[in-house]
């Protein structure tokens, strides 16, 4: 307890005054649990808020609830008290940005009479809070705005209303001060040498970055082409152990939390509290910035390349510095690995900083379910844009479980714990706006009425690459069939000659399984080499992933037509003579042919395939597989690794893709519902209009 009182805008603060909140200790308890009393591992915090005395908020005057934290001294309880203020004029106050952390490792709090628990890691940056403004004012309390607090968490409708004061409440803050843990520290009094306090403590070496960064690009640093910065230099001779600490910074579950994005993109001034170390935002953003550049950090494998920085910075970037607008799907997309207790928030933590989130999202609401937000958000999503790209936007994963979300829908459940194929990323980074609703009426908040042409159905497919693959069968004999591959143009004729017809799907074979994306420096003649050793010792050899190499091997016999993959990719091939009489024989009687096979031999020795390979593993790798459809004889797609056999392909208007449907399981056999699998890729897409249809093969379908 205070040894004393303090004076606040409401007066004298004490033990007995109401409204006061003792976090920590609770003297029932304190002796049982040595001065630090803790709320059983099975506690709820939300229930424990139940009979909090809450002042219902008037919405009218946009009033909010600050807590009064109290200094005191480090050997003192954390005391703090309630007070009520407008956000029209709210005088200054710090907001508070943190993870809550585990809910089951709570302290307890009492307000009046009534015990409240918080979690750990709130007491935690309310006690580093406290210690920072004790050594750097002289009020004697700090204003802090606490969403665990100051928010009833039991309200829905004020929690509902609340999140629509987000970004004010933020970007009004005097401060927003974020708490990324409670790990830091810093060295011991004394040592005032740069280096030696580098050297203490490596995450140091952040203090000053984006000064550094601005004098870079100063227009005199430029004339003068060069200017060295002590901080590359400093990090070029940092060990292991600080590279680990950087990376324990980094990895910190606060980067992750959905809320922190709009908490630190709309703070006028944002600072980062990490233990006892302060540091300025920018300072971390340029410090991550050239930690990401420097070729040392990643030498080290603790180092992580992935960290929750790079969404913050796009968005504080686009948000704060470039003032460009963001759209509620840019903003889903670019936080999809963000976190968030309640997974509404993933949706409601954006609103604030996107031009469209009110419009597809009009009123928050935590009493309605997850899956009604989904929906009516996408579907005023494809009215508005006027596109249907969103359907696509299936996900993957391992867990195959059904969600009660429509699957007209994107499956953001799915989206955010997994991973998505290369065609999902193409339509999350060019999602095209149509000019016609292709909305039809009759829809309703479950089925969606649209209308397509039936491209086929699928006959079989490939295997899916691991780790999507889920064939447990033994792989085929290897030996001796790849040093045979050579020879399949001689015992097939009609791949060493084949017609015009072969030859142009020969090459749809590659494209498709590349899904026409561009390598890198390969011509199409060089790609076309790539694919035909595929099933050759030549190309097997320069593959070194496992995983591609295994899905090579369980396709090598997977039937398109009349030929298998491996011997298609042998089309136009001609065989070497067995000796050298036939070989002379043979070039004399065609000498193109000796033209075109030493060509062959010779740019099969010297290409360098990884090109290929590199884009068939990103393609294999993200789940999708090679179907075969009833069309016609050689009719071939990409598709999303959900597919099964008997699924239809469909182009539908406002869609800038294929889309593959699963009749829905209805006993009536007129019915045309549907449900969406995901996309595919088609090579003759342009056969079908890319979209525009004619109206004479349009179906009504409806997407359950």
């Amino acid at each position: 307890m205070p040894t004393g009182t303090a004076v606040s805008p409401l007066g004298p603060i004490s033990g007995a005054a109401r409204g006061f909140v003792r976090l920590g200790v609770n003297a029932a308890t304190a002796s049982a649990t040595g001065g630090a009393a803790t709320v059983p591992a099975a506690a709820n915090i939300q229930a424990e808020q139940a009979e909090l005395p809450y002042k219902p908020l008037d919405f009218d005057t946009y009033e909010i609830r600050l807590l009064q934290l109290q200094w005191g001294s480090d050997e003192e309880d954390i005391s703090c008290a309630l007070e009520y203020a407008s956000l029209i004029d709210p005088g200054p106050y710090i907001a508070l940005s943190y993870c809550w952390g585990d809910l089951k490792r709570a302290r307890l709090m009492n307000i009046g009479d009534v015990e409240f628990s918080a979690t750990e890691n709130l007491v935690h940056a309310l006690q580093a809070i406290r210690k920072l403004k004790r050594r750097t004012g002289n009020d004697g309390f700090t204003r802090l705005w606490v969403d665990a607090v100051c928010i009833n968490q039991k309200d829905a409708q004020e929690r509902s209303h609340q999140v629509r004061n987000m970004r004010q409440i933020y970007s009004r803050a005097q401060e927003v001060l974020s708490f990324v843990g409670s790990f830091g520290h810093l060295p011991e009094a004394g040592v005032d040498n740069e280096a030696k306090i580098i050297a203490k403590a490596p995450l140091k070496i952040i203090h000053g970055t984006s000064d550094w960064e601005k004098k870079l690009l100063s227009p005199m640093s430029l004339r003068q082409k060069r200017l060295p910065n002590p901080k590359v230099e400093a990090l070029e001779t940092r060990g292991p152990k600080d590279f680990e600490e950087y990376d324990t910074f980094f990895s910190e579950p606060y980067w992750k939390r959905a809320w922190v994005i709009q908490e630190i993109t709309v703070g006028a001034r944002v600072n980062v509290l990490y233990g006892t170390m302060e540091f300025v935002w920018e300072d971390v953003a340029a410090f991550f910035t050239l930690l990401k550049r420097s070729g040392k950090s990643q030498m080290f494998p603790q180092f992580r390349k992935t960290h929750g920085l790079d969404h913050l910075l796009e968005f504080r970037e686009r948000f704060f510095i470039k003032r460009t607008p963001i759209s509620l799907f840019e903003a889903l997309n670019l936080s999809r690995k963000a976190l968030a207790t309640d997974p509404r928030d993933k949706i409601f933590a954006l609103l604030g900083l996107c031009h469209d989130g009110s419009t597809f999202v009009p009123v928050p609401n935590y009493r309605q379910p997850l899956e009604s937000i989904i929906a009516d958000m996408s579907k005023n999503m494809m009215m508005l844009n006027k596109s249907l790209d969103a359907i696509c936007l299936r996900g993957i994963s391992q867990d195959q479980s059904t969600s009660p979300v429509p699957t007209w829908a994107p499956n953001w459940q799915r989206l955010w714990i997994g991973g998505t194929t290369v065609q999902e990323e193409v339509i999350f980074r060019n999602q095209e706006i149509g000019r016609v609703n292709p909305i039809l009426e009759g829809s309703t908040s479950r089925l969606l009425r649209v209308r397509g042409i039936r491209v086929g159905v699928v006959t079989h497919l490939t295997s899916a690459m691991k780790p999507h693959d889920r064939d447990t069968s033994a792989l085929p004999e290897r030996a001796p069939w790849i040093s045979l591959t050579g020879n399949l143009a001689k015992e097939i004729p009609a791949l060493g000659n084949p017609s015009p017809d072969v030859s142009m799907f020969y090459s749809a074979i590659w494209k498709t399984l590349t899904m026409g994306l561009s390598m890198k420096g390969m011509s199409p003649r060089q790609a076309e080499l790539c694919f035909s050793t595929l099933w050759m010792p030549h190309g097997r050899g320069s593959i070194h992933d496992l995983d591609l190499i295994e899905w090579i091997d369980r396709n090598a016999f997977f039937k398109i037509g009349k030929w298998t993959l491996r011997e298609w990719s042998q089309t136009g091939k001609l065989p070497s003579p067995a000796n050298s009489s036939n070989r002379s024989w043979a070039d004399n009687l065609f000498p193109l042919a000796k033209t075109t096979r030493n060509e062959n031999v010779a740019d099969n020795m010297s290409l360098n395939i990884d090109p290929f390979t590199s884009v068939l593993r990103d393609v294999l790798g993200s789940g999708m597989r090679l179907a075969c459809l009833d069309t016609r004889q050689y009719f071939i797609g990409m598709v999303h690794p959900d597919t099964q056999e008997s699924d239809k392909v469909f182009y539908l208007q406002g869609c800038s893709v294929p889309v593959i449907l699963r009749k829905d399981p209805d006993p009536d056999p007129d019915s045309d519902r549907y449900s969406v699998v995901g996309s595919a890729y088609l090579d003759d897409a342009l056969e079908w209009g890319c979209g525009v249809l004619g109206d004479t093969l349009l179906e009504d379908l409806t997407l359950c």
